[in-house]
Parts: C-alpha cells; sequence; structure tokens
C-alpha cells in the first residue's frame, strides 16, 4: 500500500486518531477516546466537548481529495460518536468510491449531498441532524441505513437511487421527508415505531420488494400516488396515520397490508392496483372515508374485525378473490352511525358476511348495492350456520336488500341467479317477486327514492297489480293465483244464472260448465253452453235468452278470460319478467 498521504498542519489530535482508525481498516469510534469510554446520546448536548468533534474541512479532505481516497480501505470512512458543528457539509456531485458511516454522530450542520454518488453502503444511524439533510438524487451502490436517528428538519431523498435497502426504523423525522421518485432496489424499512411529523412523500417511488411502515406515527400526509412496490406494502401492526393517506394509482405486486392500525385522515386508494389481497382485518380503525373506487384486488379484500366510522366507497371496484365482511359475530365489520358502505357497480368473485338479524349483522345502517355483482355466496372461511349463506332463511336476503331503499331491481336479480344456479327456485321466486313488489310500489308512490315529489304513475303500478293479483308476476307457485280466479269467476256465472237468470238449481252442473265454457278464451267446449246464456231461436224447441243483466255480465266474463289468459301466455313466455 502506499505511503500515507502527507497530514494538514491544522488537524486536531482527535482528526489525526480518527484518520489513523481509517487507515487501519477500524471504525473509529470516538467513545473509545472518552477516559470514562462514554458512548454519548446524540440526541442530548451533554458531554459533547471538543475532543469530539471533528471539523467539515476534514471530513471533507479525507472524503475527496484523490490522495486520502486513495489511502481509504475497502471498508471506507467509519465513524461513531463525532460532533460537527462548524460549517455545512457540503458533498453535491461528489463521487465517494467507498462506504460512508458517521453513526451515533451529532450534526449540527446542513448536509447539502445533492447528486452524490456513494460506491457502497451510505449510514446515518443513531445520529442527530440537527439542521437540513439533502440527498437529493444520491446514488448509492449498497444500502442506506437512516435508523434509530433524529433529522430536525426531515430530509430530501428524491430521485434517489439505493440499490439496495432503505432503512429508516426507530427515527424522529421533524419535518418534511420526501422520497419522491426514489428508486429503492430492495425493501424501504419505516417501521418499528418511527415518528414523522412533517409530511412523508414517496409519489412515484419504486420499491423492489417490501415497503415496511409498520408500528411508526405519521402526524402528516403520506403520500404513495403512483408508487410501484413489487412486493407487498404494510401499513399495519400499530402503525398511526394522522394524515390523508394517498394511495391513488398505487402498484403493489403481493398484498397490501392496512390491518391493526389507525387511519384518522382518510385512505385513499383510488384506481389502485393490488396483485394479492387488501387485508384491514383486525382492530384496524378508520376515522375518515376509505376510497376503493375502481381499484382492482387481484385475491380477498378483508375487512372482517374493522372499525369503520366515515364512507367506504367501492365504486366500481374489482376484487376477484373474496369480499369479507365477518362471519360470525366476533369477526364482524364493525360501524358507527355515520358508517356507509358503497358497492355501486362492483363485482367480487365471492361475498361472506355474517347476518344474525336487520339489528345484528356486519353491515353499515346505509349502504349501496346498485350494480353490485358477486359470483359467489361463501367464501372459504368460517363454518357453521352463520357462514353458510346459501342455506340462510331468504327473509334474511330480503331485510338485506331491504337496507338500500334506492337500488333498482339488479341487486335483486343478482342474487335471485345466484339462487337458481344453486338449485333453490323457491328462494329465487321468492326475491324475484320482491323486486316486483319493490317496483310496484315505487310506481304507486308520490315519493321518489330520494324523498322527492314524483307524480304516480297509475297505468304501471296498475298493470303490476294486476300481475300479481292474477299470476303472482309469473313466479313460482304464483300461477295458481289464476286457478283461483278460474274458480272464482265459474261459481260467480253459477249464481248469475240460477240467482239472475232462469236456470234452475238442479241444473247447476250444466250452468257451471257453460260459466268454465264462457270464460276459456279461443275454445269452445259446447254450443250448448252458449244457447243457455245467450239463448237460440233456431233450435228445436226454441232457448229463451237470459234476462238482460246475465249476458251483459257474461261479456264481462268473457273479457276476464281473456285478460286472464293473456297473463298466462305471458308469464309462461316471460314477458312478466322483463322491466
Amino acid at each position: 500500500m502506499d505511503s500515507l498521504p502527507e497530514i494538514p498542519d491544522d488537524w486536531t489530535a482527535t482528526e489525526r486518531w480518527v484518520w489513523t482508525r481509517i487507515c487501519a481498516g477500524q471504525v473509529a469510534d470516538l467513545s473509545e477516546r472518552d477516559d470514562e469510554a462514554r458512548e454519548l446520546d446524540a440526541s442530548q448536548a451533554d458531554g459533547w466537548e471538543a475532543d469530539r468533534r471533528l471539523r467539515v474541512d476534514f471530513l471533507q479532505t479525507i472524503l475527496t481529495r484523490k490522495a486520502f481516497v486513495e489511502r481509504t480501505p475497502y471498508g471506507g470512512v467509519r465513524i461513531l460518536g463525532a460532533l460537527v458543528d462548524d460549517a455545512p457539509l457540503h458533498l453535491d456531485h461528489g463521487r465517494l468510491p467507498h462506504a460512508l458511516f458517521l453513526m451515533r454522530c451529532r450534526v449540527l450542520v446542513a448536509v447539502q449531498c445533492e447528486h452524490l454518488r456513494v460506491d457502497g453502503p451510505l449510514s446515518f444511524e443513531g445520529s442527530w441532524m440537527g439542521a437540513s439533510t439533502n440527498l437529493f438524487g444520491v446514488q448509492v451502490r449498497d444500502g442506506m441505513d437512516l435508523s434509530a436517528g433524529t433529522f430536525r428538519d426531515g430530509i430530501d431523498l428524491g430521485s434517489a437511487t439505493i440499490d439496495s435497502n432503505l432503512i429508516m426504523s426507530e427515527s424522529l423525522f421533524g419535518a418534511r421527508v420526501s422520497l419522491n421518485r426514489i428508486t429503492v432496489g430492495g425493501s424501504a424499512f419505516l417501521r418499528g415505531g418511527a415518528t414523522f411529523e412533517g409530511e412523508v412523500d414517496l409519489g412515484s417511488a419504486k420499491i423492489g420488494s417490501n415497503l415496511e411502515l409498520g408500528g411508526s406515527t405519521f402526524e402528516d400526509k403520506v403520500t404513495l400516488n403512483r408508487a410501484t412496490i413489487d412486493g407487498s406494502a404494510f401499513l399495519h401492526d400499530g402503525a398511526t396515520f394522522e394524515g390523508h393517506v394517498d394511495l391513488v394509482s398505487v402498484r403493489v405486486g403481493s398484498n397490501l397490508e392496512l390491518w391493526g392500525s389507525k387511519f384518522k385522515g382518510g385512505v385513499d386508494l383510488f384506481s389502485a392496483s393490488i396483485q394479492e389481497s387488501v387485508m384491514l382485518h383486525g382492530d384496524t380503525l378508520f376515522t375518515d372515508d376509505l376510497n376503493l373506487g375502481t381499484a382492482k384486488i387481484g385475491a380477498n379484500l378483508d375487512m372482517a374485525g374493522a372499525q369503520f366510522q366515515a364512507l367506504v366507497d367501492m365504486t366500481a371496484c374489482e376484487v376477484s378473490g373474496e369480499l369479507d365482511l365477518g362471519w360470525y359475530e366476533s369477526t364482524a365489520a364493525r360501524w358507527s352511525d355515520d358508517g356507509e358502505l358503497r358497492l355501486r357497480n362492483a363485482h367480487v368473485g365471492a361475498l361472506q358476511d355474517w347476518w344474525q338479524d336487520q339489528g345484528a349483522n356486519s353491515w353499515p345502517r346505509k349502504y349501496q348495492l346498485e350494480g353490485f355483482t358477486y359470483d359467489r355466496l361463501g367464501a372459504s372461511v368460517g363454518a357453521g350456520r352463520e357462514a353458510d349463506m346459501l342455506h340462510r332463511p331468504t327473509n334474511d336476503y330480503l331485510a338485506w336488500l331491504a337496507g338500500d331503499p334506492v337500488s333498482s331491481p339488479q341487486p335483486f336479480e343478482q342474487l335471485a341467479g345466484l339462487f337458481l344456479a344453486a338449485g333453490q327456485p323457491h328462494k329465487t321466486a321468492r326475491v324475484l317477486f320482491e323486486a316486483r313488489e319493490r317496483t310496484r310500489r315505487r310506481a304507486w308512490s308520490r315519493v321518489d327514492n330520494f324523498g322527492g315529489p314524483k307524480p304516480r304513475q297509475w297505468t304501471r303500478a296498475s298493470g303490476l297489480w294486476l300481475l300479481r293479483a292474477t299470476i303472482g308476476y309469473g313466479l313460482g307457485a304464483g300461477y295458481f293465483r289464476a286457478l283461483w280466479w278460474v274458480v272464482g269467476l265459474t261459481v260467480l256465472g253459477v249464481v248469475m244464472l240460477m240467482g239472475v237468470g232462469t236456470v234452475p238449481l238442479q241444473q247447476w252442473p250444466e250452468a257451471m260448465f257453460a260459466s268454465l265454457d264462457q270464460l276459456l278464451p279461443v275454445v269452445t267446449l259446447d254450443t250448448v253452453h252458449e244457447a243457455l246464456i245467450f239463448g237460440d231461436p233456431k233450435a228445436a224447441p226454441p232457448v229463451a235468452r237470459q234476462p238482460d243483466p246475465v249476458p251483459l255480465y257474461f261479456y264481462l266474463h268473457k273479457l276476464l278470460g281473456w285478460v286472464l289468459g293473456s297473463f298466462l301466455v305471458a308469464g309462461l313466455a316471460g314477458l312478466t319478467q322483463r322491466d
């Protein structure tokens, strides 16, 4: 190895000792020079004497002057327990061919290192940074460690490139942390009780593995807008988010885990893409809106046990797997009086909820189901009667559908289709019948879905009432209503023939068949029945016409037969199922 470079005359004894340790490939731990071998707390001013001081000129000399750089061993510059307080440290656009460690140091000056290139790891672990730390555009071939430190004026790592991991765990950041457009080849760790008092900006960041924020506190806005995370994003495990969390258009290659954390300023996942699951289960608390509009989730959305105190908007959200709202009481999603779930035009692979009755279930008081579709009822979790959704009583489903008074018949038809595919035609008919009833009541009402006035739809309401009264809307056993009409009208015709007309009592069978013959459209069973009512002067002997009220009634009798027959044909042809 070449001889040592010439040491400047103004170097202090402390600086000469540090340089000697560096040249020997050792860590320059200044606590070893302390008479009491004390490891000082970088956040406290006590104990930081002159024998701990390293001047900025000394640091710039050993880091940038060629003779000193060439003499620095492969392990790089590793300094612990130093005090830097004389002038700002400028390393803009520089290149460090070795590692740089300023660990557990007390740095009272600004650190200005824009576009610095470090061909090894960069560490400020445990250090107290009392002024601005500008690392915008730095390139670090290995990892960057900012853990267990204090950055009073925050830090700027915008557009930085870090080939391995970024570690910011257990640190305190007193102002804005900019990670905008950062590229991290490994994972980004902002976890383990770290505190961020200012905004954290990870907009358009690229993380090659996981993003971990678990257990930390974020007192201002957190931005992950258009960030790309190849692994999982962990915002879980007791983390607290006081401000808004912007996850708009974020891309996550695995899971997004938010379980067990508190979100007090709203979470926006609009148009996000999560390749696997979104996990909100456990004691997760949302005190403001959660927006999942148009988000795409490749596996499950687990909301079991979470607490929601505002709107959860899933408009046009796509969940390829399961939407879990809980499968028994202790796992049910919990909603405050202001909680609302909006599922307009959302689609999920399977729906799993808990429903004991209308007052005890995993749904909020307000929810929207218009356009909501699902491929299956019941998820892969849970067991027993409460989780077996296909065998839940039909009345429970009707109560659930009635919880959204604004929706069209679509939610009813969606549910009915699943019952039909599951081989439960009775439930299918009940659900579709209630859908037609809702349409009829709305047509008759003078109040619209939103409480405003509207004109009564007389024609539609009357037509639906007739379908209901005659053939039960053509659903299931509703056709038997037509049979009762046939029996009733036939008996009424007999009463007219024998009570108002001249047919004697002993001829009641003939009167009954005559009445039934007049009721049947198209076909005539016997012309004698026609003559019994309307007379036949050409017969031998001639048959007299019944008194005028009887033929007049049977004209109406025939018309009712045609109407009843038309409804039956329309029902069998499926025309009554069209809106």
